[in-house]
């Protein structure tokens, strides 16, 4: 049973996909922990989930997943998940009118203390929050307990998303990108950090971003959206290899674009 649901899940990708896939296998290769069969076997396992997210997301209407609403232009602002205290704070209600005749209120009035509204999350965590849960619970239903969110004493930090099994453990770090979500701006940006995070076990990890850049509304070409990068620490005789994964937001419905967009 467990064989049949495996072979149904992922023995049916497209030709882009499988040329997708190709090309990060064949990234991989060059990495010494690749080779070994425990970590390649763990590592294909987050491939696949990841490349099975993206076709979901890049396909998937707001209407029939609403869980989608964070990639859209026009509902990424309405967060149904936001944690307690990032909601807005209410808007001030008017003071009611003094009757007629009456004198005007002194001045020096002492107006009853209001509990200040808690602070919200910053919108840059909400919006990485927002795809790290996504692809968190996704990956859930591939990998089961393997899944773990904000996991401390890794690298001296905290994880955003990590993979643990048949001990080998690999790290998924999540950002948000407004400005240049070029794999080439993010390695500059984002590239010690995520890789850091391998300095105890596979020297492979994942950089998943959230590209906000686009002005246009439109996905882009799948096959551009990922790519694996060697990161050379100083001091390091062996390189690291990180899995960039670039999923598209601020997006428009095809209904709304034009030629020229």
């Amino acid at each position: 049973m467990r064989a049949d649901a495996y072979r149904l899940s992922v023995d049916t990708p497209s030709p882009r996909e499988d040329r997708i896939l190709e090309k990060l296998v064949s990234g991989l290769e060059r990495n010494k922990d690749y080779a070994d069969e425990r970590t390649r076997s763990v590592v294909n396992a987050v491939l696949a989930a990841l490349l099975r997210f993206f076709v979901h997301r890049l396909d998937s209407t707001r209407a029939n997943d609403p869980g989608s609403f964070y990639l859209f232009a026009s509902t990424e602002r309405l967060n149904p998940f936001a944690p307690p205290g990032t909601s807005p704070p209410p808007a001030k209600e008017a003071a009611p009118a003094a009757p007629a005749g009456a004198k005007a209120a002194s001045k020096k009035t002492t107006k009853p203390k209001v509990e200040k509204p808690a602070k919200a999350t910053p919108e840059r965590d909400q919006f990485e929050r927002n795809l790290q849960l996504d692809f968190a619970n996704f990956l859930r239903a591939s990998l089961g307990g393997a899944v773990h969110l904000e996991r401390s004493d890794v690298a001296g930090g905290r994880a955003d998303i990590v993979v643990d099994h048949l001990a080998v453990r690999l790290v998924i770090e999540v950002k948000r990108e407004d400005d240049d979500a070029s794999h080439e701006g993010l390695r500059a940006r984002y590239g010690a950090q995520a890789s850091e995070y391998s300095n105890t076990n596979a020297r492979i990890g994942f950089l998943l971003v959230l590209d906000r850049s686009r002005k246009d509304g439109t996905s882009g070409d799948i096959e551009e959206k990922f790519s694996v990068q060697t990161i050379t620490k100083t001091g390091d005789k062996e390189p690291r290899m990180l899995v960039f994964a670039v999923m598209p937001g601020k997006r428009k419905r095809p209904s709304e674009l034009q030629l020229g967009e």
